[in-house]
């Protein structure tokens, strides 16, 4: 393949060489033809000229004549002709002047422009230097600006977090003042049930243990023993009411939900209008915390019972998961739900606090002569 294109590089370039060679040629050929037709025509202008120098020796001889008078002519053409010399070179002069002057002027205008710019790029450098000393201080105000306003805003938010901390603080008081007015109403409560109840019964066994030491007493002894065993029966009793009351021991041994339980069948036996709805309550969560829970209950029914009228009370527990819910409706006189700031001493403030100590949400619906329902939700632990 390599020898075939060889070859046929050969055979185009010998083409393409012959070509070249047949042009040239036929240049040259053109060439010949134009100088030998050059040739011819100098020979017919060498044969005029020929004839042109023997005419004008011809007339040399004739004009040997006027040859005086074309010098007295020549002598005046050269005066004229120096004349003008000194004249050209005077012009030349002037006109050497005039473009020593133009350049003059021109670098004059040269320099004066040089000037102008010079002087435009120091009042740029100068506007340049302004604006440079405006930027830096328009920085330095800014940065100084915003230097005050973080300090501002780290004051305003050290402001902010003081007045939460007092809120919380305060939060924290009013929280501890409802709990330890709880505990206070809890040991009014206890005091009052033990002078009241077990105080007036043991009074009453008292006084009638104390007609036995009577010498004039009318009623046989085995009577005056049975109703004194009668009064200490019901003493035992309010005894283990309060105790239960206190603590009961069914939420020891059972549980939160069987406490709910006894706790309302016994109001119910005393003659209130209260049901008890336990569902899938798992008696997983610690003591403490069914004690809070056991308290909310017994005081939001304490205050429906004396505060609502109501004619039906709803208690329920109920579980789901690691969520418990405890619920109390009753279908009383009601109340102004944002008045709930006045019905604080009510107990409400008592049962927000216990509600908060178990990290628990407390929601509330009522509406005067709806009734009341109070929502509490809160985490087993």
């Amino acid at each position: 393949m390599a020898l075939f294109n060889y070859k046929q590089y050969m055979d185009i370039y010998k083409e393409l060489f012959d070509g070249e060679k047949m042009s040239k040629a036929k240049d040259l050929e053109a060439k010949y033809e134009m100088a030998r037709k050059e040739k011819d025509l100098l020979q017919v202008r060498l044969l005029a000229e020929q004839r042109n120098r023997e005419l004008i020796h011809t007339r040399y001889l004739s004009g040997q004549k006027d040859q005086a008078l074309l010098a007295a002519k020549y002598a005046a053409a050269l005066k004229d002709k120096s004349l003008l010399n000194a004249k050209y070179k005077a012009e030349v002069q002037q006109k050497a002047l005039t473009d020593a002057n133009f350049k003059t002027a021109k670098r004059e205008q040269e320099l004066k422009t040089v000037n102008e710019r010079f002087t435009y790029n120091r009042k740029l450098n100068k506007i340049y230097s302004a604006l440079t000393i405006a930027l830096f201080l328009a920085a330095a105000f800014l940065y100084y600006a915003f230097k005050q306003r973080s300090n501002a805003l780290k004051q305003k938010q050290r402001l902010h977090n003081l007045e939460l901390e007092q809120i919380n603080q305060s939060h924290r008081m009013s929280v501890l003042s409802a709990m330890l007015e709880g505990q206070e109403q809890e040991r009014t409560r206890l005091a009052r049930d033990l002078h009241d109840g077990l105080g007036g019964l043991l009074s009453g066994v008292k006084i009638e243990l104390s007609a036995l030491q009577e010498p004039g007493t009318s009623l046989p002894r085995q009577t005056i023993v049975h109703k004194t065993m009668h009064h200490l029966d019901s003493a035992v009793d309010e005894l283990r009411r309060i105790a239960r009351s206190m603590m009961p021991e069914v939420l020891i041994k059972y549980g939160l939900g069987e406490a709910i339980k006894e706790y309302c069948n016994g109001l119910k036996k005393s003659g209130v209008p209260v049901s008890c709805q336990v569902y899938n309550y798992q008696n997983n969560m610690s003591h403490g915390r069914q004690v809070t829970l056991y308290r909310i209950a017994q005081e939001l029914v304490n205050n429906a019972v004396k505060h609502a009228s109501a004619s039906q009370i709803l208690v329920q527990l109920q579980q789901r998961d690691n969520q418990l819910f405890l619920v109390v409706e009753d279908d009383g006189k009601g109340f102004d739900t944002t008045h709930l700031q006045s019905l604080k001493g009510a107990g409400l403030a008592n049962i927000q606090s216990r509600v908060e100590m178990l990290n628990g949400t407390l929601e509330i619906e009522s509406a005067p002569g709806t009734g009341a329902a109070f929502d509490i939700e809160c985490v087993v632990k």
